[in-house]
């Protein structure tokens, strides 16, 4: 059994084909102001040059975990497997293609400090790398509970600083085909099954890429995962799940902004 260290954050960051974003992304974990990191790289089998980056940061800085996997396992099993190989109490997410600003993993861990949650979440940017565009902060609940979680989802996986003395290791569960949000389905189970006290950053910590012509990025199918996860995960009657979907909507309008909703849906 791997033993936990007090004040050790894992950073846990998947890479797939992340060629165009990679460096920029480890380097916002290698530049912050809190220095008891570790951060878990785990290349899933990409065919460009991430497997290549991914070695040359990890010869740089010897807190970084270099992890090739030589088969595609995909984004729940590449998660899963940071979190098991996790040394530290805290577990951070930072996906490929997204940026921390210097002092991110400081200050959340002064807010649970401070506070005793277990759970900080944070505001965020959303930028279109392909247009130089960026967003305003999103606007985010500043109390979460799992009925507020079920009305949309106000968590980004890449603000995310947990500790997991009193939530325990959680793994994620891969959702059938074609749904995604795997993401979301994660927060609904942690929310569901632990005693999940958290705080919210109202500064943004973090720029979180958004894509066009990607699973994630197909509004249709997001809606579809959403009904289907708040159906079967959540376990919401029919109607309720209706109401939820147009709570949805509602919702990420107001975190985004219209502007923000635009830019990701079109060029």
């Amino acid at each position: 059994m791997i033993p936990l260290t007090d004040d050790l954050i894992s950073v846990i960051m998947p890479a797939y084909q992340a060629a165009n974003t990679l460096e920029r992304s480890v380097r916002s974990v290698i530049s912050q102001s809190w220095t008891n990191w570790e951060l878990l790289l785990l290349v899933d089998a990409a065919s460009d040059q991430t497997e290549l980056i991914a070695k040359n940061m990890a010869s740089e800085d010897h807190r970084i975990r270099l992890i090739v996997s030589s088969q595609n396992r995909g984004v729940v099993r590449t998660r899963n497997l940071g979190i098991r190989l996790a040394k530290g109490n805290f577990i951070a997410f930072c996906d490929s293609d997204d940026f921390w600003i210097t002092d991110k993993l400081e200050n959340q861990m002064q807010l649970l400090r401070k506070t005793n949650a277990n759970f900080c979440y944070t505001s965020a940017v959303y930028l279109r790398l392909d247009l130089n565009w960026k967003s305003a902060p999103a606007r985010m609940p500043t109390r979460l509970t799992l009925k507020r979680l079920l009305m949309g989802n106000p968590i980004g996986m890449s603000t995310v600083l947990m500790d997991i003395r009193s939530l325990g290791k959680f793994y994620f569960e891969a959702l059938p085909a074609p749904y995604v949000h795997e993401d979301y389905a994660y927060w609904v189970r942690l929310f569901s099954q632990q005693n999940v006290q958290t705080v919210y950053l109202k500064a943004p910590t973090t720029e979180v890429s958004i894509h066009l012509h990607t699973r994630s990025g197909n509004k249709w199918l997001a809606l579809k995962s959403q009904h289907f996860i708040l159906r079967t995960i959540a376990g919401q009657h029919r109607l309720k799940a209706g109401f939820f979907i147009l709570s949805y909507v509602l919702l990420a309008l107001h975190k985004r902004g219209l502007n923000a909703w635009i830019r990701q849906m079109f060029r």
